[in-house]
């Protein structure tokens, strides 16, 4: 009876370790992984920032174009008089209209 006792004993002993040893691998697993889900939020948020810096420079460049593209209607309404006129005065409010 002691026998079977002692076995019994030792048999759980070594399920124990054995359960012991997976929760180990397994926290280290946890853990690896949090850490990889931390660095790619970091990673998302640079992203976020150059794309956000990207939106704005292209709204810069679509007000620059919209400026440009009246100016140039402006002058091909205008007679070559006139522009030579405006560019010899160093118009600073950009060109007017004729």
């Amino acid at each position: 009876m002691k026998k079977i006792q002692l076995i019994i004993f030792m048999i759980m002993v070594l399920v124990i370790l054995i359960l012991l040893i997976i929760v180990s691998v397994c926290r280290k697993k946890i853990r690896s992984c949090k850490d990889e889900i931390d660095m790619l939020a970091g990673d998302n948020e640079n992203l976020n920032d150059r794309l956000n810096n990207i939106t704005g420079e292209l709204e810069i460049e679509k007000k620059h174009n919209m400026e440009l593209a009246k100016r140039l209607a402006d002058i091909s309404y205008m007679s070559i008089d006139d522009v030579l006129h405006q560019l010899q005065n160093n118009d600073k409010n950009g060109i007017q209209g004729y």
